[in-house]
This record gives C-alpha cells, structure tokens and sequence, in this order.
C-alpha cells in the first residue's frame, strides 16, 4: 500500500495515483524478469522471452490511499470514471461488447442517437478500442458513428470489388497461358516453343514463362 499527503487539491488526482500504481506495478514485473534472466529461464515461447514475464507470474495488488490535510473542502475528482465526459463510458462500452456481432451493432448504433453526434474523444477511442478503422472528417468536433461505420462498410466493398475484378483479369490471363500451352503440346512442339510463346504475348521474363509452363505443363 502506498500513502499519498496532500495540503492542496489536486485536479488529477485519480490519474496521478494510476502512474504511481503502474510504475510500482512496472518495478514488480521487471523483478521478476530479472529474476528468470539470472535463472537462465527464457520461458515457454517468444512471448515469454521477449516481456520476461510468463503467463503464470503474478503481480501484487497496489492500493495507493490520499490522505489529505488541506482545509478546503476536496472539489476535485477521486475517481478517474468522474474525469470521462458525461455519457463516454457509456456509449463506448455497450459498443466494444457487440463489436464483434454485426448485426447486433447494426441495431445498436441505428437505434440510438447518441451514436449519431458523439464527442470526437468517444469516437476515436471506440474506433482504437473495437478495432474498427474509421475515417473521421477534419476538424469535426462531433461524430456520426452511423455514418462511419456506412462509409467504411462502403470502402471494403469497393476495395472487394476491385480485387474481384483484378483476380478475374489475372484469372483470364493465365487461362489464356494454359490454352497456349495445350497447343504447343497438341503440336508436340516441346517446353522451349511453350515459353518462348509465353514469353512474347504476355510480356514474360523469360523465367517467368519457364515457371509458369514448369507448372501447367
């Protein structure tokens, strides 16, 4: 447990005591890594090795009280969910829960309004926190999430499409290789005829063509 004094309110008071209690937490866990690196205990896997602390290494809780001596009544925060805008928490956590079910989150942003005009903060951090790449306007301090979510939805389906037609050019090009190839073979013209045709009308290196015939021969 750790004891804070205070003889002046301090505005941040809850997210200075996390950066006390993150720093203490930080220290036990670089013990403890130091202690496998002597052991010569480099872990199970990569991840393991790589943060020192394996998944079975535990942590102590941390508790950090203020006692405060000032005589001004407190007026500041002492928890960091009264530092949130109002309604935040809220709105980004029913979010994140159904992230990952569409249709639930289809029902969830087109059947509440708050969606429709949120805080900017509460946009980007559902965007970070549900993994879903928004693109928000410049300099738009409230964001439609509805609209976000519609426009990336829109994006996918056009990068989808453009991929579809790109693997069907591809897909009629190499079709195309292999009628070529069939001929040179139906003329018993051999696999240096068959790339060098290749080759030509398709604008191949000249080891390109040879794998590609190496392959569908």
């Amino acid at each position: 447990m750790g004891v804070e004094n205070q003889t002046e309110v301090h505005t941040a008071m809850p997210i200075r005591n996390m950066l006390y209690d993150a720093m203490t937490l930080t220290e036990q866990v670089a013990a403890t890594a130091k202690s496998h690196k002597a052991a010569h205990n480099h872990g199970n896997d990569n991840a393991e090795f790589l943060s020192g602390f394996h998944r079975d290494d535990k942590v102590l809780p941390v508790i950090t009280l203020v006692v405060y001596w000032g005589a001004d009544e407190w007026d500041a925060p002492v928890t960091l969910r009264e530092m949130y805008p109002e309604g935040l928490d809220e709105s980004i956590l029913k979010f994140i829960k159904h992230s990952k079910d569409k249709t639930e989150l289809t029902n969830l942003v087109n059947n509440n309004q708050e969606y429709k005009s949120l805080d900017r903060l509460a946009a980007q951090t559902i965007s970070v926190c549900s993994g879903q790449d928004f693109n928000f306007p410049v300099g738009e301090e409230r964001i439609d999430v509805c609209k976000a979510i519609d426009d990336m939805v829109t994006d996918a389906r056009n990068e989808g499409i453009d991929v579809g037609r790109s693997q069907g050019r591809d897909e009629a090009t190499h079709e195309g290789m292999r009628n070529v190839i069939a001929t040179v073979k139906d003329l018993n013209l051999g696999k240096e005829v068959a790339m060098q045709q290749l080759a030509k009308r398709y604008s191949l290196s000249q080891e390109a063509a040879l794998e590609f015939v190496d392959h569908n021969w």
